[in-house]
């Protein structure tokens, strides 16, 4: 599967920014679609998979490209040397699974909730259609993720088999489950299809034009803070949007909270992944840092409102700390832009 997307600029975005977006509107995204079944598959603790020696490209993700030609044999010189430790030491667990059951793994070195929504459930979800009598395989420390395991209980025929923790795999018949090529880019079908099978998991029926408007907070996030975040939810109030903590919520609140709003503000995050599950035509504004780098500029969420086709703005705000990683420090919003947008939509 091959296809080609154009993208549109973000909505009324600022002369100074365009060219962070300019050379990101278009991309060609591949996915193989059919799913393989491999003989004695070695899978690392971090979700690498090792086949004949060789890491199957269309097993993860930013494996090799453009963007670092060297990233593939760093992760198969790691993954070989786990596999090597583990076949003729002993300083490595191992556990061996039985050849009598097709297993098939979801993770890979990318771990984290936006990671989680867009390349591990729509793993799952492709396995859970092709393959049902196939078993999951994940780390028994999933059970400990909130997001992990109120998701996977989705799922009622799903069988699943747990790993202790730190133990590699050798899975004598694994399906290997094609993942998609870069985080930074989607597929319209994939995010669409993702939403329907939530909604569907969840009976949510989107006939109702969605009507709330929330602001989700960072107050109880240890980075990413917005600096004058009490003046801003003062002002957000005149326009009755609620402040949501999604922390406060499960992930089926969370999935039910997006199916029914309108309009979502927040800052860079992985929280902004839930915007796969808004309704078409609903309202996106993401507060962002303004970057010293803008070789390190950030784009999914640009990308996946424009193929869900949802009105997307982005506010660049000043960062208030200095912190190693440009997207971790905390920013303070401009009122009276954020305002103005707001009264225009409004």
């Amino acid at each position: 599967m091959k296809k080609k997307y154009t993208l549109n600029l973000p909505l009324q975005i600022k002369e100074e920014y365009t060219s962070l977006y300019n050379s990101k509107c278009e991309y060609t995204f591949q996915l193989e679609e059919n799913i393989k079944i491999l003989n004695n598959a070695f899978v690392s603790t971090n979700g690498n998979v090792l086949h004949k020696f060789l890491i199957p490209i269309n097993s993860g993700e930013n494996l090799i490209g453009k963007a670092d030609k060297n990233f593939y044999f760093q992760r198969w010189k790691k993954t070989l040397e786990q596999y090597l430790v583990c076949k003729y030491g002993s300083s490595l667990n191992l556990y061996t699974c039985d050849n009598k059951n097709c297993y098939f793994t979801i993770h890979t070195p990318w771990f984290g909730y936006f990671s989680w929504i867009t390349t591990y459930l729509p793993r799952l979800l492709t396995a859970f259609e092709k393959i049902p009598d196939a078993i999951l395989i994940y780390p028994e420390e999933w059970d400990e993720i909130k997001y992990v395991r109120e998701s996977l209980q989705l799922f009622k025929d799903l069988k699943t088999k747990k790993i202790p923790v730190d133990h590699n795999i050798i899975i004598p018949n694994f399906a290997l489950i094609p993942s998609r090529k870069w985080t930074s880019q989607f597929d319209q079908e994939m995010l669409k299809k993702m939403k329907t099978e939530m909604y569907s998991l969840l009976n949510i029926i989107p006939t109702t034009t969605p009507t709330k408007k929330i602001y989700i907070s960072r107050k109880k996030a240890q980075r990413r803070k917005i600096s004058n975040e009490v003046e801003l939810e003062i002002l957000l109030k005149k326009y009755d949007i609620e402040s949501v903590c999604f922390e406060d919520l499960s992930f089926s609140e969370q999935v039910i909270l997006m199916s029914e709003t309108k309009l979502i503000i927040t800052s860079h995050g992985a929280g902004l992944t839930n915007i796969n599950f808004l309704q078409a035509k609903s309202v996106v504004i993401e507060l962002s840092p303004k970057l010293d780098d803008f070789h390190k500029f950030r784009f999914p969420f640009w990308r996946m409102a424009e193929l869900l086709h949802l009105n997307y703005y982005c506010l660049f705000c000043d960062k208030t700390n200095h912190t190693k990683e440009e997207y971790e420090a905390d920013i303070q919003i401009e009122l009276s832009e954020l305002e103005e947008l707001i009264a225009n939509l409004s």
